[in-house]
């Protein structure tokens, strides 16, 4: 009756040790999220200043880091986006 169980939790622990690590390297300004926002709702230099509300769900994958918004396929600093005229 054990053994089953037995098996199960060492198959559930060796499959969590073989996930762990293998994020993809996300480059400067980013990090790896295993539930980030989706491509439509990134802020970027044109919303940064405007409350989002995204009803797609999260998406494993590389996210600007906080401070940096994403802009022409990279993460840059939001104090860099250009001045708005609005």
């Amino acid at each position: 009756m054990k053994s089953p169980r037995v098996l199960l939790l060492l198959a559930a622990l060796t499959f969590a040790m073989l996930s762990v690590g293998n994020e993809p390297e996300c480059g400067p300004n980013r990090f790896y999220s295993v539930c980030g926002d989706p491509a439509p709702c990134r802020q970027n230099c044109s919303n940064y200043a405007t409350v989002i509300l995204c009803l797609l769900p999260c998406e494993p994958g590389c996210v600007c880091s906080p401070g940096f918004v994403e802009e022409g396929g990279k993460c840059v600093d939001k104090n860099d986006c250009p001045k708005r005229t609005d």
